[in-house]
């Protein structure tokens, strides 16, 4: 019965750890995606400011 118990512990802690990897990419992949698009913008700003006509 332990054995049975012991394994049901082992899995739900590997369950949680493959949660929180998952939570971990999601959160690196939403950062990498708004720092690009921030770039981006701001590129397109400055760009704007240099090469407009007077």
């Amino acid at each position: 019965m332990n054995t049975i118990l012991n394994r049901s512990k082992v899995a739900s802690v590997e369950e949680q750890t493959y949660e929180a990897i998952g939570d971990k990419i999601k959160k690196i992949l939403v950062k990498t995606i708004s720092w690009r698009v921030l770039g981006a913008l701001v590129t397109i700003v400055i760009t704007y400011f240099i090469t407009r006509t007077k």
